[in-house]
């Protein structure tokens, strides 16, 4: 008898509990199961995702539902149980970032703001250094321009890569390209991981030269310009400034020749400047004889997806540091090509621009006119700009990284040629 009591007031109580359980997971608002923000290519490149995972599905979300401090542009949208906060521009260095959600749970609109805080990695830069009495090196620097302090060095420098001789150098993501001089005569690309400073060769034999170095991170893919040679038996034979791409995704491939036309001979038509298209798996290059073309990656490795003619008659400049502008000289103008309007056959993206290389170079100059002034380039996010100072300490030269609002000296390093420019 007791027992069974006993056992009808346990079931009782499950019961209860049960029933006081799904009370609680019926009125509950949406929680975070999971996040994911890839805080170093935010500040890398635009379009970056912080992905929120939630244990129930929420109202669909709108941009007024979302606050990012510091302020940056950002679109927002939700599927399932999924929400997503893209950014629309590149992020500042070595900042906490707070996102804040309201969401509503689609079920029983239980309401609730989710907080989430990520920390975007310090600048680094990598710059080669030439020494008479050692070999030649290639440095990388950890950076903290935002502490505001003029003339500070590096917070942290090491040694990546040595060799008697560097030529160039470009940064693939984890990894290093550089054009190091062999013994005999003639340049090797090199591929370095800085782990280690082991590096593999890229080509089975020197090329008597090779200039133009470029390196695209996200597919994996370099290129390179190669001159003619007079030796049948050289690599490079018949190939008069040619543009060669290597994708480096499966290992060491062989380099492809790109083409954009034949000549009378039936023979590409040479390269005179390139540059690396990113966001368009592609390349933009500037034919010897003035015409300008975008080639996909596709056409040199597939074989796929034809040459498209931008000009007949222009100079290639470069990419604007969010990549969806190809930036070329026309009739002594400086003219921004927007290259997802092209792509999609509309003819209305070409307008003039500045390129912000140039006014940063002439309000520094103006700023510091003692100085012989080199390479300059933006940071991956457009904040920073790296600039090369000639002989400027016991004859070797320095890179400031200064703040390209205001041309304003940030840090110090030692070394030339500045990563970000490559």
């Amino acid at each position: 008898m007791f027992t069974n009591l006993r056992a009808i007031a346990l079931l009782s109580v499950l019961v209860l509990l049960t029933g006081g359980l799904a009370i609680v997971t019926v009125t509950q608002a949406p929680g975070v199961m999971s996040v994911s923000v890839n805080a170093q290519s935010a500040t890398e490149r635009p379009g970056q995702l912080l992905v929120l995972t939630l244990n129930r599905a929420p109202q669909p979300l709108t941009e007024a539902d979302v606050t990012v401090t510091p302020a940056v542009a950002f679109t927002a949208r939700s599927e399932a149980n999924r929400l997503e906060v893209q950014f629309a521009e590149a992020l500042d260095y070595h900042t906490e970032y707070t996102v804040e959600v309201g969401v509503a749970g689609l079920d029983n609109g239980a309401h609730t703001t989710l907080t989430e805080r990520f920390t975007t990695p310090k600048a680094s830069v990598v710059t080669l250094v030439h020494a008479a009495d050692s070999p030649d090196r290639l440095l990388q620097h950890t950076l903290d321009p935002a502490k505001g302090v003029v003339g500070i060095g590096a917070e942290h420098s090491e040694v990546v890569f040595e060799h008697p001789q560097i030529e160039d150098y470009a940064v693939l993501s984890d990894r290093i390209v550089a054009v190091t001089l062999v013994d005999g005569g003639g340049v090797q690309p090199v591929l370095i991981d800085p782990a280690t400073g082991a590096g593999e060769p890229l080509s089975s034999e020197p090329w008597p030269s090779l200039t133009g170095l470029q390196a695209d991170a996200q597919t994996m893919t370099i290129g390179y310009l190669v001159g003619a040679v007079s030796d049948d038996s050289s690599p490079g034979h018949g190939l008069p400034k040619a543009l060669l791409l290597q994708n480096l995704a499966a290992g060491t491939s062989l380099p492809r020749q790109v083409t954009a036309g034949l000549g009378e001979s039936g023979e590409p038509i040479g390269i005179a400047r390139w540059a690396m298209l990113p966001k368009f798996s592609a390349v933009a290059v500037e034919r010897d004889d003035g015409a300008v073309y975008v080639v996909p990656l596709e056409h040199t490795f597939e074989a796929k997806a034809e040459p498209l003619l931008v000009s007949r008659d222009a100079s290639v400049l470069g990419v604007s540091p969010a990549g969806t502008e190809l930036m070329i000289e026309h009739d002594g103008h400086t003219v921004s090509i927007d290259l997802e309007a092209m792509l999609d056959g509309s003819h209305e993206g070409a307008t003039s621009a500045s390129l912000p290389e140039r006014e940063l170079r002439q309000r520094f100059e103006a700023q510091h006119p003692e100085a012989r002034v080199g390479e300059i380039c933006m940071s991956s996010n457009d904040r920073l700009a790296a600039i090369e100072l000639g002989a400027a300490r016991d004859g070797q030269t320095t890179t400031v990284i200064v703040d390209a609002r205001d041309a304003q000296q940030r840090a110090s390093v030692l070394g030339g040629k500045p990563g970000w420019c490559r």
